[in-house]
């Protein structure tokens, strides 16, 4: 979407929008099912974009008790979008299978399957780890490991736990850099309906 379609789409001139949108602001029956989605898919950016503008100047005077009303709204909105976003990614699915192909003025676009793997053998792969030798399949040269080297080039152990460091005794901060990024916001729990 280029700033002119949406100087375009924001004008009060019906003419300046352009063919796809009548006087009455709705898109052209005869312009066919892309070109209305393509300009309903930019009005909706656009009056997007122009609330969440609003949203932040009138934010600026709000009070705590209004802010919050403002983050839940945001936040129940963030969900709804997601659920409309999964939905149009299966229509996306259903239409075009699996391939990858270029989609002009976006870039590449893939779409292949993906798999979930669950019920692994944990204590007995974690065996067959350490019993496993890292071989370079261009020099054959072996790589010597450590068995916690070769837990952490097989498992992705990721962060570690605080909490459970904690009930372990483990004071934090001596084992990581503690840098205060600001404070989170924790919501009531979204209301269904």
């Amino acid at each position: 979407m280029s700033e002119n379609d949406l100087a375009r789409l924001h004008s009060s001139d019906p003419d300046a929008r352009g063919s796809a949108s009548p006087s009455d602001g709705q898109p052209a029956q005869e312009a066919g099912a892309g070109q209305a989605l393509d300009y309903a898919a930019t009005e909706f950016t656009f009056s997007m974009v122009d609330q969440m503008e609003r949203l932040e100047r009138l934010a600026e005077d709000a009070t705590p008790d209004e802010l919050v009303d403002l983050l839940v709204r945001i936040r129940d909105a963030r969900a709804e979008l997601d659920v409309t976003y999964h939905a149009l990614e299966k229509e996306l699915i259903a239409a075009a299978g699996a391939k990858q192909w270029e989609v002009p003025g976006h870039g590449y676009v893939e779409i292949k399957g993906k798999v979930k793997r669950t019920q692994w053998q944990s204590e007995d792969l974690l065996r067959a780890v350490f019993d496993s030798r890292l071989i370079n399949q261009a020099t054959g040269e072996i790589t010597d490991e450590t068995p916690v080297e070769k837990v952490l080039h097989v498992w992705r152990l990721g962060v570690p736990r605080v909490t459970a460091l904690r009930e372990r005794g483990f004071q934090i901060d001596e084992w990581c850099q503690e840098d205060f990024e600001g404070w989170t916001v924790k919501l009531p729990a979204r209301r269904d309906g």
